[in-house]
C-alpha cells in the first residue's frame, strides 16, 4: 500500500522533489516512545509513583494511571497485584 500511495503522490506532484516517510502517531511503539520521553522530563517520578501506589491501596483500586491531558500519553501508573 505504501509504495502504491508513494507512486500516486509522485505522479501528482511530478515537478516536486518528493520523499515519503511512512509512520503514524497511532503506532503503539511510537506512542510508547513518546511516553518514555515525557517521563524522563519529570524529575520526581519515583515520588509520583509511590504516591500513586498509596492512592491505589487507599482506594482499593487494581490500577491507577495518570495521563497527559493534551496527548493522552501515559505519565505514570501503579498496579496492585
Amino acid at each position: 500500500f505504501c509504495k502504491l500511495r508513494e507512486a500516486q503522490l509522485k505522479e501528482i506532484g511530478e515537478r516536486l522533489d518528493l520523499t515519503c516517510f511512512w509512520t503514524s502517531i497511532w503506532d503503539e511503539t511510537l506512542y510508547k516512545a513518546w511516553s518514555e520521553i515525557v517521563r524522563c522530563l519529570i524529575s520526581n517520578l519515583d515520588t509520583l509513583k509511590a504516591k500513586l501506589r498509596a492512592l491505589c491501596e487507599v482506594c482499593e483500586a487494581d490500577e491507577v494511571v495518570i495521563f497527559e491531558r493534551a496527548t493522552f500519553l501515559v505519565i505514570a501508573h501503579a498496579v496492585i497485584e
